[in-house]
């Protein structure tokens, strides 16, 4: 896998998820004197509108969940078992791709870390594209990978 591969499936990912910590924050800004003081919303209560691309993956994730091909394949356990069995003998067998899913997981883990320290100390949240690359910070990858 190359690493810029790694950085756009992290910034995408952390793009949405930013965007969606964004937005609980500020409809909670809305919702929560009126919940914490025991009383219905108002009706002029205005929540935000959700930002498109949250919107556009919560359409995705309904075209799948709502797809008859998954709710028949989700309803036979065997398959599902099947499944992720194959996945993962395919796995086993493609070094490149175990490499791939341990560089994207542990920089999506490290992204979120930092968000949440973020969060927890009151700093300002970075674009996707301010924070560090892993092409920047390879030496990660090799200790996680055994490589020196």
């Amino acid at each position: 896998s190359q690493p810029w591969q790694v950085d756009d499936l992290t910034d995408f990912v952390d793009g949405l998820g930013l965007e969606a910590l964004d937005y609980l924050l500020s409809s909670s800004r809305v919702i929560l004197p009126d919940l914490l003081r025991s009383r219905p919303l108002a009706d002029s209560t205005s929540i935000p509108p959700l930002p498109s691309s949250l919107r556009d993956a919560l359409g995705r994730l309904e075209l799948l969940r709502s797809s008859p091909f998954l709710d028949r394949f989700l309803q036979r356990p065997d398959r599902v078992t099947a499944l992720a069995r194959d996945v993962y003998e395919s796995l086993r067998q493609k070094p490149q791709a175990q490499k791939f899913l341990l560089e994207a997981s542990s920089h999506l883990f490290e992204r979120a870390s930092s968000r949440m320290i973020r969060l927890l100390f009151q700093m300002p949240q970075l674009p996707p594209s301010q924070l560090p690359r892993i092409t920047q910070s390879l030496g990660h990858t090799r200790a996680l990978t055994g490589q020196q």
